[in-house]
């Protein structure tokens, strides 16, 4: 699998302060979501073709992705009393 960046990069360039095994497990997993959307084929440049939208349209998608990330990060955690944070129930 290819990695799109690495322990050397993130430290000295982006001045993170993850340790290195929490460092490698986000790597992987940001890594498979670009393989994922890309088929695997990223290059040294890509281009993107897409339809003219609307301000609507356009906020539409912007919640709908948001929604999609704090789903994709908060669906199994929970708080201190085992509830899962994105529970909308009583």
């Amino acid at each position: 699998m290819t990695k799109y960046i690495d322990e050397n990069y993130y430290k000295n360039s982006y001045k993170g302060a993850l340790d290195t095994e929490q460092l490698e497990n986000l790597i992987i997993t940001a890594s498979k979501h670009i393989q994922n959307h890309t088929s695997d084929r990223v290059g040294k440049w890509a281009v993107t073709y897409a339809d003219v939208k609307t301000d609507k349209e356009l906020e539409q998608e912007l919640e709908e992705e948001i929604d999609n990330i704090i789903k994709f990060y908060l669906l199994d955690i929970t708080d201190k009393d085992g509830v899962n944070l994105l529970y909308r129930g009583n």
